[in-house]
């Protein structure tokens, strides 16, 4: 949610080779099938010290979209970069995970990982077991280093958030924490013994609350939200308004154009 709301944003210098079309899995690496986007091409770029105003491609100069049934390529629509040519793409991205300098090493007999394998730490089962994510979403490290079958090294994962965005992420993976508590309870049946009694409906409606109360905060902080009275104002628009009628008569349909222009 949160790279949608801002995705990240990356800069790839491409080299002309004199065609219209360039393959994206070559020339954007980081570029996500199905949520990256072309967003400004600077062409010709030029270098800083050259000390020259940036000129930029208009979106129609460009199709970031182009398929030949096979492979996707970024299509350069009303020019053809020589080999001496560099355009300067930017695109979209999500924020990925990846591995910090934390690591921590890991005895456990018949692990079954291979280095760069997601994993996180299993506790639900009341013990200690490192499992393999098979979603990245779920996952807290990163295997380094396979020792043997029975060590290896993790790294904790981090995301390079911009720090402004740190306490308004904090609130969200919160809010979906106390939604998710909210789901557990939801799901638990009231004991029908008065003395051991817990109101599993009512707790899992407070963590609803709690959910709800952490996504506004998060909306709040990311600038998502109207202003504080939630009051979204009416968009502006200009017209041409033609001081004559289109057809060519000199009066008007409900009057005289005398005195009236």
């Amino acid at each position: 949610m949160y790279s949608n709301d801002r995705p990240e944003s990356i800069s790839t210098s491409v080299t002309g080779d004199g065609g219209k079309y360039y393959l994206i899995s070559t020339v954007m690496t980081s570029f996500v099938e199905g949520f990256s986007r072309v967003t400004q091409i600077e062409y010709p770029a030029q270098a800083v010290t050259v000390d020259s105003v940036p000129q930029y491609l208009e979106p129609e100069d460009w199709d970031d979209d182009f398929n030949d049934g096979t492979n996707r390529y970024l299509l350069f629509v009303n020019t053809a970069p020589a080999s001496t040519e560099t355009a300067v793409v930017t695109f979209t991205a999500p924020y990925l995970w990846t591995k910090s300098s934390v690591t921590t090493a890991v005895n456990q007999s018949t692990h079954g990982f291979s280095v760069d394998d997601f994993v996180f730490n299993d506790q639900s089962s009341g013990s200690s077991v490192w499992t393999l994510a098979v979603d990245i979403r779920i996952a807290t490290h990163q295997v380094t280093v396979v020792t043997d079958a029975d060590n290896f090294t993790a790294a904790i994962l981090e995301a390079d958030l911009p720090p402004s965005d740190f306490f308004a992420v904090c609130n969200l993976a919160a809010s979906y924490c106390a939604d998710a508590i909210a789901t557990g309870y939801a799901r638990t049946s009231s004991s029908t013994i008065t003395g051991d009694a817990v109101d599993s409906g009512g707790r899992s409606l407070r963590f609803k609350e709690m959910a709800a109360d952490l996504m506004t905060l998060y909306k709040d902080q990311m600038g998502l939200l109207a202003d504080d009275n939630e009051q979204e104002y009416p968009a502006a628009e200009f017209v041409d308004t033609d001081p004559l009628p289109a057809w060519g008569a000199g009066n008007y349909i409900f009057h005289r154009d005398r005195g009236r222009r």
